[in-house]
């Protein structure tokens, strides 16, 4: 009996965390995106998710510099400015083992635009 009601209040205090975070997410503007790394060749650091982001460190820590173009990254971010490419403040990213190949249509725009090199 005492196992089971340890086992419940585990349960409870985790489901209480997990919604306070999400609520402290929704008042403080963070996202949470998935998609594939891509560096410009300015040293510039893209998400592609639905459409190229443009990311920035605000953290200090340096977190997208280990990453490489083809790794699926999930990134917690502030709000994305509604420009082309978009551009948002990353304060955390988790790399996936993954690696996924950029289509050839957004590599062509962003080369178009300057971010890429021929």
């Amino acid at each position: 009996m005492k196992k089971s009601r340890l086992l419940f209040i585990i349960a409870a205090a985790v489901i209480v965390t997990v919604c306070v975070l999400v609520v402290l997410m929704q008042v403080c503007g963070i996202g949470i995106s998935k998609g594939v790394y891509l560096e410009t060749k300015n040293g510039g650091m893209i998400i592609i998710d639905n459409s190229p982001i443009k990311m920035t460190d605000r953290t200090g820590l340096r977190l997208l510099e280990k990453l490489e173009t083809g790794d699926v990254i999930t990134i917690f971010h502030t709000a994305i400015a509604e420009s082309y490419p978009g551009k948002t403040g990353v304060h955390a990213v988790f790399r996936s083992s993954e690696k996924e190949t950029i289509s050839e249509n957004v590599i062509e725009v962003l080369t178009d635009l300057g971010w890429l090199e021929k």
